[in-house]
């Protein structure tokens, strides 16, 4: 299980790693970025991705699924912080890497 870095990241430098994670915005306190597919059975594999990327990365973010519009949504936020974290950077990296 991964360590998480959860260091409160400034506008600044919410705005810096932003340019490096490809899909990804700012949304409040949190990192949003969604994936849409052609058919709703190609977002359950990736959903499962998704999954185990978050018990790996002791990571758990909010997660929407529109069935009608074959989409996933994830919200990453440090939720005890209340705030953007550099573990929520790292976890939307490893994201992008599925």
């Amino acid at each position: 299980m991964a360590t998480e870095n959860k260091t409160l990241l400034n506008d600044a430098q919410i705005q810096e790693a932003l340019r490096s994670l490809n899909g990804w915005r700012r949304e409040g306190s949190a990192l949003v970025r969604e994936w849409k597919f052609e058919k709703f059975a190609q977002l359950m594999p990736f959903l499962r991705g998704v999954l185990d990327t978050m018990d790996r990365n002791n990571h758990h973010s909010d997660l929407a699924v529109d069935s009608r519009t074959k989409t996933l949504k994830v919200s990453v936020t440090t939720h005890s912080a209340g705030a953007i974290t550099q573990s929520d950077v790292d976890f939307a990296k490893a994201l992008n890497a599925i």
